[in-house]
């Protein structure tokens, strides 16, 4: 019983419940080359913010969250929290369009429980890469996403502001 829990402690990530970055190097000595493989690599958006305004067990909570939209969609595969906000999907055997598709899902289950990841996908119909070069450019494509949202967001709140200013001209 005490081995059972110091392995779940190894290999666990203890907010969330899904694998921790050891875990990640272990599942990865053990991948198929001859299987198709999508990754996705997501980065939590928002979370300094939530732990800065509302405090650390706020951002918790949005970590939780995140975590149980992956389960959702994504729980029959391989997930891992890889860092303070970042999480990683392994889907050894998935198709193209099922790891599209799934995206949607996630993006739409991440609406209902009020979380947003920024996410870097790659897919290939062999896993005959070095992980590591598949792992950089599915981290790539999630700083880029990041980038984007980040614009829309930016833009979204310039205009806010640009309306309420001459809201308060014409006062």
């Amino acid at each position: 019983n005490h081995v059972r829990r110091l392995e779940e402690l190894c290999f666990q990530d203890q907010l969330t419940g899904i694998g921790n970055r050891h875990a990640m190097g272990e599942y990865i000595g053990t991948m198929q080359a001859e299987r198709s493989i999508g990754i996705l690599y997501c980065d939590v958006m928002g979370l300094k913010k939530v732990n800065d305004l509302n405090g650390h067990r706020e951002g918790d909570k949005l970590l939780i969250r995140v975590g149980e939209c992956l389960k959702t969609v994504f729980g029959e595969y391989e997930l891992f929290r890889i860092g303070g906000d970042e999480f990683l999907v392994l889907c050894e055997g998935i198709g193209e369009k099922d790891l599209k598709d799934r995206i949607k899902l996630l993006n739409a289950e991440m609406r209902k429980r009020n979380s947003l990841m920024a996410v870097g996908c790659v897919w290939r119909a062999e896993n005959d890469e070095d992980i590591d070069r598949l792992l950089k450019e599915a981290d790539e494509r999630m700083y880029e996403d990041k980038r984007i949202r980040y614009a829309g967001v930016l833009a979204k709140e310039t205009e806010t502001n640009r309306q309420n200013a001459l809201h308060f001209s014409h006062l």
